[in-house]
């Protein structure tokens, strides 16, 4: 059943609906309270209970004051208000959100309602944080094994995502809007060096890589397997998980869930199976990065099942076994602006990627990726891969397909596309060493691909005049720049019906003349240059692809 009450002001009955009863027994009831806006300190008596009896059981989902989100307010419901046995609402906060400082220590009150008495660990907010508030998060380090009721040094400790509760890092902790925080200034860090001694040579509290992590480490640092993209998680660094399994930064388990993800660094993570970085947690990502994440089987940052996944870096992750950064095991995976660089593995397929499932990726980059068998990708069965204005160079393959490898039926669509300088048993720059699909149909059209010729439509086989190029006898290697300079074939040769995302790699306008480049990159290279398509290059150091 439903008690449903109404509120328009603070007197009983005539300002807001009040039940009245001798004695109160609550067996599987909804509260359901609605009208304006409460008054910020007000108690609402909302069930009068005359008789002497305390009131029995408890609405779903309100247990005694704890807190709750109503209209965007905290709140709070006891049982025993009024005279002893009465519920009544008690309005905490005119918002939703609660506020969390490291380093605070001892300082009396510390409830979270504010930045003045913020909670000092991550875990006291997570566990008092009702569905649909917020927790705003300062910088510093924080790890899963401090707050109450946590053990201390506990390898199973971990942060776990709460249904319905967004956090947000990259504060300060004086801010009251959100896009006044900094999250790249600001660090805030989520760590599994629980021990704290793990190699800090900066002291930035960062595993750099998985080299540095040392003694016993957190397992996993977050679960997201309760949560869906109503959650946002955003502005965090998670680093030095290590995993006798898989997902060291964040699991979210093998379903279609986990939260939405905006400008997170996955930096130094290890797992002994798969997925170092996350397993899941792909439905919706966005600016993050995932650096030099290790794992001992496939999978070296991310197992993916299938999403979406915009404006996000790859680099330097290893896999022992297959897909040096990510593998996509179910479900059509959307990669737009993706940067893929200097990812490799240690004997399988795939130095970035490995498709066990559908892939379409867009205005993206792979660039010095090492793998046996596709150097950049490897396709698996009968599954499909659509590449719009991709740029694949400079990635060697110890066996075939320096580019692209597949050896089952599925399909592969290459458009606006550059394939160029990558290197298999076959040599360097050969027409296998580009792509070897010794099964599927290949459907190329206006891409520059080294050894293909010019046969289909609007299709090149020529140097598409690079910045710098990249060594793929270097490669896993970062060394390189592939946008292109004046004179490139690949200029105004692209076909502008194909494009989806109206943003290139570096974030410019994908069509800045009448028709757009190939290539992940529009525009053109100057080491000094002025004017609109032109991109700056500092000489001192022109080499970064990104």
């Amino acid at each position: 059943s439903t008690l449903t009450l109404f509120v328009f002001g603070t007197t009983p009955g005539s300002g807001y609906d009040q039940y009245i009863t001798e004695a109160l027994t609550l067996d599987n009831t909804t509260l359901s309270v609605s009208g304006a806006k409460l008054q910020l300190g007000a108690e609402y008596n909302l069930i009068d209970v005359t008789g002497m009896s305390p009131v029995s059981g408890e609405f779903n989902g309100f247990s005694e004051s704890d807190y709750y989100v109503l209209g965007n307010q905290l709140v709070s419901l006891s049982y025993v208000g009024g005279d002893g046995n009465d519920v009544v609402l008690r309005v905490i906060k005119n918002d939703n959100k609660f506020f969390v400082k490291a380093n605070l220590g001892n300082r009396g009150l510390s409830d979270g309602l504010s930045w003045d008495t913020a909670f000092s660990t991550l875990q006291d907010a997570l566990a008092v944080a009702p569905n649909g508030s917020e927790i705003w998060v300062a910088q510093g380090v924080y790890y899963p094994d401090e707050g109450t009721n946590q053990v201390n040094d506990s390898l199973f400790s971990i942060f776990e995502l709460v249904p319905g509760v967004s956090l947000y890092g990259g504060f300060v902790g004086d801010e009251t809007d959100l896009n006044a925080r900094d999250p790249f200034t600001h660090l805030t860090i989520l760590s599994g060096d629980i021990d704290g001694n793990d190699i800090n040579t900066d002291d930035n509290g960062v595993a750099e890589n998985v080299d540095h992590i040392q003694g016993a480490n957190t397992y996993q640092i977050l679960n997201g397997e309760a949560v869906d993209t109503s959650v946002m998680f955003d502005g965090f660094i998670v680093t030095a998980g290590d995993s006798v399994n898989r997902g060291a930064g964040m699991n979210c388990g093998t379903a279609s869930i986990g939260p939405a993800i905006n400008q997170v660094m996955f930096i130094g993570n290890r797992a002994d199976d798969r997925g170092a970085a996350t397993v899941g947690c792909t439905q919706q990502v966005s600016n993050t990065q995932y650096i030099n994440n290790e794992a001992g089987d496939l999978a070296g940052a991310v197992l993916a099942n299938g999403g979406y996944m915009e404006s996000v870096v790859f680099e330097g992750n290893f896999a022992s076994i297959q897909a040096g950064a990510l593998l996509n095991s179910s479900d059509l995976l959307t990669i737009i602006n993706g940067s893929f660089i200097g990812n490799s593995n240690g004997q399988g397929a795939g130095g970035a990627i490995r498709g066990d499932a559908d892939l379409y990726i867009e205005s993206s980059l792979f660039l010095g990726n090492k793998g046996k068998d596709g150097g950049a990708i490897r396709m698996i069965t009968t599954h499909d891969l659509e590449l719009v204005n991709v740029t694949i160079t400079g990635n060697r393959a110890t066996g075939k397909g320096g580019g692209i490898y597949s050896n089952g039926s599925g399909g592969l669509s290459v458009i606006n596309s550059i394939i160029w300088n990558n290197q298999d048993n076959s040599g360097l720059g050969t027409m296998d060493a580009s792509i070897l699909y010794e099964f599927g149909l290949v459907n190329n059209q206006w891409s520059l691909i080294q050894g293909w010729g010019t046969t289909g439509n609007f299709n090149l086989d020529e140097d598409p005049l690079f910045y710098a190029d990249t060594d793929p006898s270097d490669a896993p290697t970062v060394v390189g720049n592939s946008r292109l300079v004046i004179g490139s074939p690949a200029l105004n040769a692209g076909n502008n019906a194909a494009v989806i995302t109206q943003l290139d790699l570096d974030g410019e306008d994908r069509i800045q003349d009448t028709t757009g480049e190939m290539g992940a990159f529009e525009g053109m290279v100057f080491v000094t240059g002025y004017g609109s398509g032109l991109h700056v290059v500092d000489a001192s150091d022109p080499t970064r692809p990104v």
